[in-house]
């Protein structure tokens, strides 16, 4: 990428910042498909990698305000995406490592009626249903858990971690 070119995905993001929406859909088709193939590179899937960029282009508009015009705009597109790709793969392997304790717990699962989820709802705050029911019932990733509750993926990931121990001991 020329520095001209650098220059303008720069001010594609300074227009963001300033409250041009259409800015975003410019950067992505000036470096959607290297964000893509990057993401590619890191994460190895299709899937994964289009969620990265959609990620990506959601952290960008984010932090467009913190966005420093003496830096190369391409360069910093390409911290995100590596950010959030390793954040991405180490998902996918605490999801399997889950994945794996949770069919070991489903076949010695007992029976459970309707009843006793009432029981376990009961002793569940407001909010610890609502993170119950965002992670397990809607299967939203810990970044997405993130923005709707305004905290950060680790207060996220330590919270669900709690939580799942509380049910555990119940």
């Amino acid at each position: 990428m020329t520095l001209t070119a650098s220059y303008k995905l720069g001010e594609r993001i300074v227009s963001i910042r300033r409250g041009d929406t259409s800015a975003i859909s410019e950067i992505y088709s000036f470096v959607g498909n290297a964000m893509l193939a990057a993401a590619y590179v890191y994460v190895g899937n299709y899937e994964d990698a289009e969620d990265v960029v959609q990620d990506a282009l959601l952290v960008i508009v984010r932090k467009a305000a913190k966005y420093r015009t003496d830096k190369n705009a391409k360069a910093w597109i390409n911290t995100i995406i590596r950010d959030l790709s390793k954040n991405k793969v180490k998902s996918r392997k605490r999801q399997r490592g889950n994945f794996a304790v949770a069919q070991q717990d489903l076949s010695s699962a007992p029976d459970v009626s309707e009843p006793a989820i009432n029981r376990i709802l009961a002793v569940l705050s407001e909010r610890e249903k609502q993170f119950l029911i965002y992670r397990y019932w809607y299967k939203c990733s810990f970044t997405e858990m993130g923005e709707i509750f305004h905290r950060s993926k680790a207060y996220i990931y330590r919270t669900l971690i709690k939580l799942e121990n509380k049910l555990k001991n119940l």
